[in-house]
């Protein structure tokens, strides 16, 4: 007599076989392992209406920094929503070889400023640091396309 492979509901709305019961507990600890390294996102002090300007500073290694300023509502709005939403890690994340930085310097109208550092390591990774915030972080995202998606002219800045 044939009997019907008994199914435990699982947590995505699918359901784990009675057979595969035994590796479940391997699952759990991959799941965990991997979950130590937690990805967050930056929490800004203030609101994107709070910020006055945005300078932003690019440093390749070869050339001289080039400087960028964001005035406008609309890409203030967009450098806060793109940096709100940015996945981030805390992860030792040292490296010898920096292939450029972007330096985001946020001016509120309180005349306050927050700035945040990206040191990149390779095309869309790199290391994120706030002295403001005291965090130091990994991210994969492109902060380097960030600056060259910027409106208006680059002005070079002396070191």
């Amino acid at each position: 007599m044939d009997q019907e492979p008994v199914l435990y509901p699982a947590i995505n709305g699918g359901a784990i076989h009675e057979k595969d019961i035994s590796v479940l507990p391997a699952y759990i600890v991959v799941d965990r392992l991997v979950g130590c390294g937690k990805k967050a996102h930056i929490v800004f002090p203030f609101a994107a209406s709070d910020v006055t300007k945005i300078e932003v500073i690019y440093k390749d290694g070869e050339s001289d920094a080039q400087k960028k300023t964001v005035n406008e509502e609309t890409e203030i709005d967009s450098l806060y929503k793109s940096f709100s939403e940015l996945s981030v890690q805390e992860k030792d994340c040292t490296s010898a070889d920096t292939l450029g930085s972007v330096v985001f310097t946020f001016y509120l109208a309180d005349e306050t400023s927050y700035e945040i550092n990206y040191l990149s390591f390779a095309t869309k990774s790199g290391r994120l640091q706030s002295e403001n915030a005291g965090f130091d972080y990994f991210t994969s995202g492109d902060l380097v396309g960030l600056w060259e998606n910027l409106s208006g002219e680059s002005k070079v800045v002396s070191p």
